[in-house]
């Protein structure tokens, strides 16, 4: 995902797999969202994020379960 801009979002960002085949390869570039919840990722692998800025009111920005390979 790139050149992304949000605003008013329940959550930022939900990514989840499944723990046969967890999603690879993810790519965020130049991200803006506000939103109520922060991003969530589950059973990912190999994130990168490259000026991603989300603003969310509740929670942590990120949260991740499961995953490995996670670049901020």
């Amino acid at each position: 995902m790139k050149n992304l801009v949000c605003a008013g979002a329940r959550r930022a960002l939900f990514f989840n797999g499944i723990p046969e085949m967890p999603i690879d390869g993810i790519v965020l570039e130049d991200i803006d969202i506000t939103s109520k919840l922060g991003a969530e990722f589950i059973y990912s692998k190999n994130i990168s994020m490259k000026n991603v800025n989300i603003r969310n009111t509740e929670g942590e920005k990120i949260v991740t379960r499961y995953c490995e390979g996670v670049e901020e």
